[in-house]
């Protein structure tokens, strides 16, 4: 209903691929992997990112399997990362798994927005800092408990967001990144 208030745990297009971009620089030609969403308005906010960070996308519709399997032998000729956006359609183990395998075989980083696919083999997560939203939600309780009506119907964006780096995955696809971007990396796995 509209008296619904709560903070987003999607962390915002903008700040997930400048901060790949900030990791992972030469990915000039980014994949975005979609399904049953693809029309959303996240992936027109992906779609607009990529093209202001300077970057080319290209988006691949697997819905199923079949789709997964048929677009994996095009998505190492045409781009040179993979962003696998949170959509429950293209988010399963099959498809994770092919697409993990893809990036390994291919040497493309994959990025993602979960913790969970990061620890299981992609390159990168950026996802909410679960300790910064409990915060966030901590302030907004205690505004609408003071009778705060101005978050109602809003969904807040988290106020931080995590990097995770895989380094196995970055050792597997030979990518060599600058010592000093280490520094604005949270969590490190591996290695």
């Amino acid at each position: 209903g509209s008296n619904v208030a709560g903070i987003s745990m999607m962390v915002p297009t903008d700040l997930t691929l400048s901060q790949f971009r900030f990791l992972v620089p030469e990915a000039d030609r980014i994949a975005l992997l979609v399904g049953e969403k693809k029309e959303s308005e996240m992936v027109q906010q992906a779609i607009g990112t990529a093209r202001d960070l300077g970057m080319q996308t290209e988006v691949f519709d697997i819905s199923d399997l079949q789709d997964l399997r048929k677009s994996l032998d095009m998505l190492p000729k045409k781009c040179d990362a993979l962003w696998l956006l949170p959509d429950p359609s293209v988010i399963t183990t099959d498809h994770f798994y092919y697409l993990n395998n893809l990036s390994h075989r291919a040497r493309m980083p994959l990025l993602t927005n979960s913790i969970g696919l990061t620890k299981a083999g992609a390159l990168v997560g950026i996802a909410p800092d679960l300790e910064a939203v409990g915060q966030q939600a901590a302030l907004l309780a205690q505004d609408i408990r003071k009778g705060d009506e101005s978050h109602y119907g809003k969904r807040i964006p988290p106020g931080k967001a995590s990097v995770i780096l895989n380094r196995n995955t970055q050792k597997s696809i030979g990518l060599e990144l600058e010592e000093y971007s280490l520094e604005f990396v949270d969590e490190q796995i591996g290695q």
